[in-house]
């Protein structure tokens, strides 16, 4: 994985190419990747792809991403922590509320 001086770097290099809201998700996700690639077009073009945005919990991503594929399901006979827990160990990644996507996480 990156050190937090190397996402730094990054970052600084990266700047003009992110919005002002895509910046500290940014730092996140490059500090949790390995990076195989030094072109800027293409590392921007991964984290767009990879990132899902900010949540207050995991629970929280997981039910709107639930109800944006099931919009007629009934919570109260649904395990949505079982949900949570096996969308986010397979296809996700949670940090400082910060979702991103692992098949578009370099290393992850």
């Amino acid at each position: 994985m990156n050190t937090l001086s190397e996402g730094t770097s990054i970052l600084k290099d990266l700047g003009d190419r992110l919005d002002e809201s895509e910046k500290e998700a940014f730092s996140v996700w490059v500090n949790g990747c390995k990076l195989g690639s030094e072109d800027p077009d293409e590392i921007v073009r991964l984290f767009r792809d990879s990132y899902f945005g900010r949540y207050d919990s995991e629970e929280d991503f997981a039910l709107e991403e639930l109800l944006r594929y099931d919009s007629d399901v009934s919570l109260g006979y649904f395990d949505l922590d079982e949900y949570t827990s096996d969308i986010f160990e397979i296809y996700y990644w949670y940090e400082n509320g910060f979702v991103f996507c692992r098949w578009t996480s370099p290393g992850k």
